[in-house]
C-alpha cells in the first residue's frame, strides 16, 4: 500500500495536500528539535561556567599560604585536587606582580600561561577569556587581617583586605562539545522518528479519506463517459458520506431533468414534424400560386397590349381626321386620352416584363450595338419629362466608342428608367448622363440634383413594387418596378447597378456592363 493512494490522485491536489502537510510537520519538528537542542546546550554551558567559577573560587581560598610564603608546596594538594576534575586542563598560581608561583597542566606540552591578554579581576572569580576549545577563569586571592584565627579567607568585597595574587584555571570544552553533539544527534533522531510516525498517521488518515473519494471520482468519470446514471455508496467517513449523498441527490435531479427533456424533445419533434409538413404544403401552394400568377401575367401580352394599342391607334387616327376637317376643339381631349393610354401601356409593359423575369421566360437578344444611338433614343424618350419639370440635360460620351455585343433594347430600357426617375424627382435642376470605360466594362452614370434619399430608403429601392415614398398621398406616381427591372436586366447581362444619394442634394445611379467587342456574326438570342 504505502503512499500509493496519495499519488493516484490528480497531481495538483496530491502536491498541495501531501507536500504542504509534510513540510509543515518536518518544519515544526526540526525547529522544535533544534530549539530544544540549543536551549539544552546553553544550559549545559551555563552549568559548566558555574562549575569553573566554583573550582576557581575554591582554589583561590586554598592558595593564600602558598602566595603569602611564596611556597608551591603549600598548594600542591589543592592543585592536584583541582586537576582531578575531568574538564580542568591547566592550573596556575600567580603573585601580586603576576609572576607564576606554580603552573601545572594535564598535557605537559602545554605552554605556561602568562598574564598577557588577561583581565585580572579585583573582586571575585570571573571568566576572563573564552575560546573555541576552552575557558579561562581567574580569581583574586585576599588576606583578611581582621580574622580572629588569622586564617586567610577569599572575599568578594576587596575593601579593607590585602590582595596577595591570583589563581588561573583553564577548563576544556571537549566534554561540553561531546554532550552538545549528543543532544543535537538525539534531538534529530527523535525528530525523524516523530516525522516518520506523523507521516504514517497522515497516510492512514489520507487513505481513509482518499479511498472513498477515489471511488467517487471513478464513478463520476464513468458517469461522464457512459452518460449513464450511477449512484455512489454512502459508506465511509462522515465527510465523504455527505459528499456522496449530495452527489446522489444531484444524480436524481439530473435523471429527472433528462426524463423531462426526453419527453419535451419528443413533443417538440412531433410538433416540428407537423409544422414542417404544414410549411412544405404551404410553400408548395405558394410556389404553385406564384408560378401560375407569373405564367398568367406573362401570357397576357396579347390580351392586354393588343386592345390598348388599338385604342392608341384609333385615337391617333381620330385626331388626324379632326385636324383635317378643322374640328380642333376636340383634339385636346383626345390628346389626354392618348397620353393616359401611353402611361397605361408603360405600366402594363413593366408588369409583364417583371412577370417574365420571375417566370424565367425573359430572353436576351445579343447583337452589335452602337452605344451613342441607344443613348440618343433613351434621351428622346425622356425629353418630355425633363422639359415638364424644367430640368436641363447634359451628356458626356467618349469621342470614339466601339460597337459592342449587348441587348440594345434592355440597355435602352435601363437608361430610360434611370433618366425618367432622375427627371421625375428633380425640379428645375440638372440631369447628367456620363458614359465611360473602366477595365473592360461600360459605365453609365445618371446624376441629378433632385431630392435625394435617406440611407434607409436606399436599401429597398431595388425591391419590386417599392418606392422611396410608399404612402398613398405620395407626390410622385409610378408602379415601383422600374429600378427592380433595371437591376434584373443588369444581372442578366452579367452587370450590376449601384446608387449613392444625399438627401436634398441628389442621387447618382451607376450601371456597369461587360464591354464585349462585336464581331461579324448574326444576332443571337438566349434565355438565361
Amino acid at each position: 500500500m504505502g503512499l500509493s493512494a496519495i499519488f493516484s490522485l490528480p497531481f495538483s491536489f496530491r502536491h498541495q495536500l501531501f507536500v504542504i502537510v509534510t513540510m509543515v510537520i518536518v518544519g515544526v519538528t526540526l525547529i522544535t528539535s533544534v530549539t530544544s537542542a540549543w536551549f539544552a546546550s546553553e544550559r549545559l554551558r551555563t552549568l559548566q561556567v558555574n562549575e569553573g567559577l566554583q573550582i576557581t573560587d575554591s582554589l583561590a581560598r586554598q592558595s593564600v599560604l602558598a602566595i603569602l610564603y611564596n611556597s608551591a608546596s603549600n598548594v600542591e594538594e589543592a592543585v592536584t585536587a583541582t586537576l582531578s576534575f575531568s574538564a580542568i586542563s591547566h592550573v596556575g598560581i600567580f603573585d601580586r606582580e603576576h609572576q607564576p608561583i606554580l603552573e601545572r597542566s594535564i598535557n605537559q606540552a602545554l605552554q605556561p600561561v602568562s598574564e598577557a591578554g588577561f583581565t585580572w579581576p579585583m573582586s571575585e572569580a570571573s571568566l576572563v577569556r573564552e575560546g573555541d576549545d576552552d575557558w579561562h577563569f581567574v580569581a583574586p586571592v585576599f588576606l583578611d587581617s581582621r580574622s580572629q584565627d588569622e586564617e586567610p579567607v577569599f572575599l568578594k568585597d576587596a575593601g579593607g583586605r590585602e590582595l596577595l595574587g591570583h589563581v588561573h584555571v583553564q577548563m576544556s570544552k571537549e566534554l561540553m562539545h561531546t554532550v552538545q553533539w549528543g543532544i543535537f544527534r538525539n534531538s534529530i533522531l527523535i525528530a525523524l522518528l516523530f516525522i516518520f510516525l506523523s507521516l504514517f498517521l497522515l497516510h492512514g488518515v489520507l487513505l481513509r479519506l482518499l479511498k472513498p473519494l477515489n471511488k467517487l471520482a471513478d464513478l463520476m468519470k464513468r458517469t461522464e463517459t457512459n452518460h449513464a446514471v450511477e449512484y455512489a455508496s454512502t459508506e465511509g467517513p462522515s465527510e465523504v458520506v455527505e459528499i456522496a449523498q449530495v452527489y446522489n441527490r444531484m444524480m436524481e435531479a439530473l435523471e429527472e431533468r433528462d426524463r423531462l427533456l426526453r419527453e419535451h424533445n419528443e413533443r417538440l419533434e412531433h410538433l416540428v414534424e407537423k409544422r414542417t409538413e404544414d410549411l412544405v404544403e404551404a410553400r408548395d401552394l405558394a410556389l404553385a400560386s406564384s408560378r401560375h400568377k407569373s405564367e398568367f401575367l406573362a401570357n397576357m401580352t396579347h390580351e392586354l397590349r393588343t386592345p390598348l394599342q388599338s385604342v392608341i391607334g384609333y385615337t391617333d387616327f381620330a385626331m388626324e381626321t379632326l385636324l383635317d376637317e378643322g374640328m380642333d376643339e376636340c383634339v385636346p381631349d383626345l390628346e389626354k386620352v392618348l397620353n393616359n393610354a401611353h402611361k397605361l401601356l408603360k405600366l402594363i409593359n413593366e408588369v409583364l416584363d417583371f412577370s417574365k423575369i420571375e417566370a424565367g421566360r425573359m430572353q436576351l437578344f445579343l447583337e452589335p450595338v452602337a452605344v451613342p444611338g441607344i443613348v440618343q433614343q433613351a434621351l428622346d424618350s425622356v425629353m418630355p419629362v425633363l422639359k415638364l419639370n424644367g430640368n436641363r440635360l447634359e451628356t458626356q460620351l467618349p469621342q470614339q466608342m466601339k460597337t459592342v455585343m449587348l441587348d440594345g433594347g434592355k440597355l435602352q430600357q435601363i437608361l430610360v428608367n434611370l433618366l425618367a426617375n432622375a427627371a421625375k424627382f428633380t425640379q428645375n435642376g440638372l440631369v447628367t448622363l456620363v458614359v465611360s470605360h473602366n477595365k473592360g466594362r461600360l459605365i453609365f452614370q445618371v446624376l441629378d440634383t433632385g431630392i435625394g434619399m435617406e440611407p434607409e430608403q436606399i436599401g429597398s429601392i431595388f425591391d419590386p413594387f417599392i418606392q422611396a415614398d410608399g404612402s398613398f398621398t405620395r407626390k410622385f406616381q409610378g408602379s415601383g418596378l422600374g429600378l427592380a427591372i433595371s437591376q434584373r436586366f443588369c444581372q442578366l447581362m452579367n452587370g450590376d447597378i449601384s446608387v449613392k444619394s444625399t438627401p436634398g442634394k441628389g442621387s447618382c445611379f451607376t450601371v456597369s456592363l461587360p464591354e464585349l467587342e462585336a464581331k461579324a456574326q448574326p444576332s443571337s438570342s438566349f434565355q438565361p
